[in-house]
């Protein structure tokens, strides 16, 4: 395979994408937080849900991009009448599946590394990004539920900077992603969540009223389908912060003092 593509290749990777699969071992803990909160995060095309909810994701998948670790982060959300989940923070350890998620949905992913076991009825697992832990959580897995099938939707804000400067580069684009999922050799258990934030990543501003029961489950995935609207005549100016605050690090004070040359060419 080289820098650009066959016919051959390309019909390859569109059967990757259509629909998009993968196979998941993951940890979920539902949690209750603040209605301040999620109105504060939400872009200005979402509203909140009824319930002030959201879900922790943890765990580890493989797909067309690869096996990979990490977390995520949604809360309860509405597009006009639809309901669906909306990420909050999405910290992975694989760079494509970062990159895929950024430019084909406008996911916020980002990279870092995780560490994750599954030993028998009991789950360790950690990811970090710049030396913070974001995400810790131990869980042991007692009661054995059945299998289940799921249907979900996921509200995605796609955004592109214009190269000329800190602006949007054109009108925000919603998807709606709609999905389902197989879950098999499901436990439930009891869960330790700890969240902690960094100047590049404040999970540690999330505030948690309380967390739910743990569920383990194997998962079996896939898109059915995605839409998109385009937001024509959006301010851009409302929906700014939200594309630094959720896709970029910001870098404070003069970069050029963080940065010392090597005393051999100095």
């Amino acid at each position: 395979m080289g820098y650009v593509k066959s016919a051959e290749e390309l019909a390859g990777i569109e059967a990757q994408f259509a629909p998009s699969r993968h196979i998941s071992e993951a940890v979920s803990v539902p949690f209750v937080t603040e209605p301040e909160f999620i109105r504060e995060i939400l872009p200005p095309c979402f509203s909140p849900a009824d319930e002030p909810v959201g879900t922790l994701l943890i765990g580890r998948q493989v797909s067309g991009r690869g096996p990979y670790e990490g977390y995520g982060i949604h809360v309860a959300a509405r597009f006009g009448e639809i309901e669906g989940s909306f990420i909050v923070s999405m910290v992975l350890d694989l760079d494509m599946p970062v990159v895929l998620g950024r430019e084909r949905w406008g996911e916020p992913k980002k990279y870092g590394p995780s560490e994750m076991a599954f030993e028998g009825r009991s789950f360790r697992g950690s990811t970090s990004r710049n030396g913070v832990a974001l995400v810790e959580v131990t869980a042991e897995f007692t009661d054995e539920l059945p299998d289940l099938d799921t249907e979900g939707t996921a509200l995605e804000l796609k955004m592109m900077m214009a190269a000329e400067g800190p602006a949007l580069h054109s009108d925000p684009i919603v998807l709606v992603d709609r999905g389902r999922a197989t879950h098999r050799s499901r436990r439930r258990g009891t869960a330790e969540v700890r969240l902690s934030g960094s100047p590049t990543d404040p999970l540690g501003d999330l505030p948690i009223v309380s967390w739910g029961e743990a569920t383990y489950s194997y998962s079996d995935s896939e898109n059915i389908s995605c839409e998109e609207t385009v937001l024509h005549g959006a301010d851009h100016a409302a929906y700014l912060p939200f594309l630094h605050g959720r896709y970029y690090d910001a870098v404070a004070g003069d970069f050029r003092q963080r940065f010392t040359p090597s005393a051999v060419f100095a």
